[in-house]
């Protein structure tokens, strides 16, 4: 696995960091206020003191915070550990504490997205690294002049200009793109619901692609039945599925003609709906034992293991409820 798919993986641990640090964060703030609140200090000197009090104890949080991080074995997760802190304190000098030179680049470009500030980007070394940060600040700011700051990495380049004109719904930008010009037209032909776009698409994969989007955003199966499978194996149902999804209609599932998609549209009315019933309509005899174990961890309802056929995932269904149950 490389670098890049760890990192965005790692992304949900940083979200529980960042979580833990502003429930600290809220905490110790009302310690202060508290704390201040016993004594009959004039109001100027209280305010330096409330200040001196609350620097002193971000100081010691934020080391306790570090010090968590370090604790932390596994090498990967101790470095999201140290780019959750520095998104939630905007600190720089936290991503400076990670050796591994692709995080650190990437802990920065973190902040720089963030705080929509391009001039983060000037910091990172690699010129890789530099084009990432001012793809993904050119997005977030929605600033083609940003995006054209990128020299090396193109397809850096590209994305940020697809994510304007998707953003903007604006599709003159696609125009000044030299390569991918279709691709972009794809995502601002779904953001604004318009097939007329989606037909200046000369790809035809694309092109069919485009009218599935325009389809679920508008939740038109009509839409669907235009497209064309022999261009896109199970294209048309693909779109069944996720314009049943959208509509949240279980009974557009039943239309679906291809057996893969029909049994994934069910598992996933199954899982959201946390409903073993839907599974029942699954043909496949391992998208059913998953449907069935998912609903089971989910509700934490072990008869519902029963129905699984594997043995070794029957097994693991139970095993899973017994080490919930000892939480």
């Amino acid at each position: 696995m490389n670098k890049t798919n760890l990192y965005n993986r790692g992304k949900s641990f940083i979200g529980i960091i960042i979580l833990i640090i502003v429930v600290l964060l809220i905490s110790g703030g009302a310690y202060i206020y508290l704390n201040s609140k016993k004594g009959n200090i004039p109001k100027n000197n209280q305010e330096v003191i409330n200040k001196e009090q609350e620097k002193i104890s971000q100081e010691k949080e934020l080391e306790s915070n570090l010090s968590m991080c370090n604790q932390i074995p596994t090498q990967p997760l101790q470095i999201y550990c140290y780019i959750g802190i520095a998104q939630a304190k905007q600190d720089l000098s936290i991503c400076d504490k990670i050796q591994d030179k692709y995080y650190k680049e990437r802990c920065y470009s973190d902040i720089a997205e963030v705080t929509q500030d391009q001039s983060i980007c000037e910091k990172i070394q690699s010129q890789e690294g530099k084009d990432y940060c001012y793809s993904v600040v050119g997005v977030v700011k929605k600033d083609l002049s940003i995006c054209d700051k990128v020299q090396t990495q193109l397809y850096q380049k590209d994305n940020c200009y697809m994510r304007v004109a998707e953003a903007k719904q604006d599709l003159s930008i696609c125009d000044k793109m030299r390569d991918n010009k279709d691709f972009c037209y794809d995502f601002v032909g779904a953001a604004k619901q318009d097939l007329s776009i989606c037909d200046k698409i000369q790809n035809q994969e694309w092109k069919e692609d485009c009218y599935g989007g325009v389809a679920v955003a508008k939740q038109d199966l009509s839409l669907c039945d235009k497209l064309q499978d022999e261009v896109i194996k199970d294209i048309k149902d693909n779109c069944y599925v996720l314009v049943a999804q959208a509509k949240q209609d279980l009974s557009i599932c039943d239309k679906i003609q291809s057996q893969s998609p029909k049994d994934n549209c069910y598992f996933s009315f199954a899982e959201e709906k946390q409903d073993q019933s839907i599974c029942d309509k699954i043909q496949d005899k391992n998208t059913k034992d998953d449907c069935y174990s998912t609903i089971a961890r989910k509700k934490q309802y072990s008869p519902i293991c029963d129905k699984i056929q594997d043995q070794d995932l029957k097994n693991s269904c139970y095993s899973d409820y017994i080490i919930s149950e000892h939480k």
